[in-house]
């Protein structure tokens, strides 16, 4: 029997948006078989950064698809490490928008592009079998030959398939406040409070909001659930402070990511996990870019079996450990894991201090650099750090 669709995507975010969108590119005929499961009713507010970096806006390129929404380009990054500063310049790094109507752009896309869009649907119910999967909602059952679980970082599908759980979740908390920061194309990362326990960062950014220019300050920490996570809101208070920001003032957003987790599958037969439901940047949460470009590895995973008709998704996991973008994650993890430890701070004021390593990573957030180079550059410069030796051998 002819199933409804030939794939459904549970989730119109970024990564499930994407993954449509590839599919008209590389397979005409599936893209227009594609249902896309979002359930919320679009466009809808999303907690999130909306930071969109330079490797997110070259797999926008790549699709041929011009921002569709306003957008504050970022030319310069700023990091902090107590009195330490650093600082890069450079086209392109990346532009912030509102999420909210950032999402529902993409999903505009989408559906232009030939998907089948059905928002407000709850997913209730998955059944996967030899012949293809079930998918219940609120409205309806719908059969296909493969599921996308691209429904983020608290996936239902993930939970309906008793998916194993991240070893990480990372806690973000953020407000946005009217006014610009002082300067309205600069990302600020401070890394300083990373000395009173935080693993992660501060963050400061220009924001668009529908009266002008805003400015989103959050905090990013990837540390192990625990006591130190009840500390996060008394040091995200005095970090405002300081910025001359009343937290009571403002209203407090918070979230929870989930980090792309060491052996944990992003593939099953017929099924297949994109963007955050698979995990995110555990070193600096970043999932925008992460799961557009997932997307497009999803798509092609599913084009190939399309016409192979084995729908395991056979050898899949091992071809998106070897992309760009698990090299990526998995390099992130390595770094996270090397520097969100009581150690951390002296790593990175030493990494920092290395010759180019500035200019690497603005490379790195543009999307200019292969994920291959930082991982073959990273390792000794920390090693050298863990010893306390300069850069050239000498004693620090």
């Amino acid at each position: 029997m002819e199933p409804d669709f030939e794939v459904i995507v549970v989730g119109a975010g970024p990564a499930g948006a994407s993954v449509a969108l590839h599919l008209a590119r590389l397979a005409p005929t599936l893209a227009r078989r594609t249902l896309l499961l979002e359930r919320a009713t679009l466009p809808r507010p999303k907690p999130c950064a909306g930071g969109v970096t330079g490797k997110g806006l070259a797999v926008l390129g790549g699709l041929g698809l011009t921002l569709g929404v306003p957008a504050l380009p970022i030319h310069r990054v700023e990091v902090s490490l107590g009195a330490q500063r650093w600082a890069v310049e450079a086209e392109g790094l990346a532009v912030t928008v509102a999420r909210g109507a950032f999402d529902h752009w993409l999903a505009r896309e989408a559906v232009a592009a030939g998907a089948t869009l059905h928002d407000g649907e709850v997913v209730t119910g998955v059944v996967v079998g030899e012949a293809g999967v079930r998918v219940a909602t609120a409205r309806g059952t719908y059969t296909a030959r493969c599921l996308v679980a691209a429904d983020g970082g608290s996936s239902t599908v993930r939970k309906l398939l008793a998916w194993p759980p991240s070893t990480h979740r990372a806690r973000l908390l953020y407000v946005e406040t009217d006014g610009p920061p002082e300067d309205v194309a600069t990302l600020s990362l401070d890394f300083t409070p990373m000395a009173a326990g935080l693993h992660g960062y501060l963050w400061d950014f220009p924001s668009p909001l529908p009266t002008g220019v805003g400015c989103h300050r959050g905090l990013y920490d990837r540390g192990d659930e625990g006591s130190r996570r009840g500390n996060l809101k008394p040091l995200f208070r005095d970090a405002l402070a300081a910025r001359g920001v009343d937290l009571d003032a403002c209203v407090l957003g918070g979230f929870h990511e989930r980090e792309l987790a060491r052996g944990v599958a992003v593939a099953r037969p017929r099924l297949l996990l994109a963007g955050e439901a698979a995990g995110i940047d555990p070193l600096f949460g970043e999932g925008i870019a992460q799961a557009l470009a997932h997307g497009g590895l999803v798509a092609a995973e599913v084009a190939r079996v399309a016409t192979s008709g084995d729908w395991s998704f056979r050898g899949a996991a091992g071809r998106f450990a070897r992309s760009r973008l698990g090299l990526e994650l998995a390099g992130g993890r390595w770094l996270a894991n090397a520097l969100y430890q009581p150690r951390g701070p002296a790593r990175l004021a030493r990494l920092f201090a290395a010759p180019g390593i500035a200019s690497l990573a603005a490379r790195h957030l543009a999307g200019r650099l292969h994920p291959a180079v930082l991982a073959m550059v990273a390792p000794p410069l920390l090693a050298l750090g863990a010893l306390g030796l300069g850069w050239r051998g000498h004693p620090a």
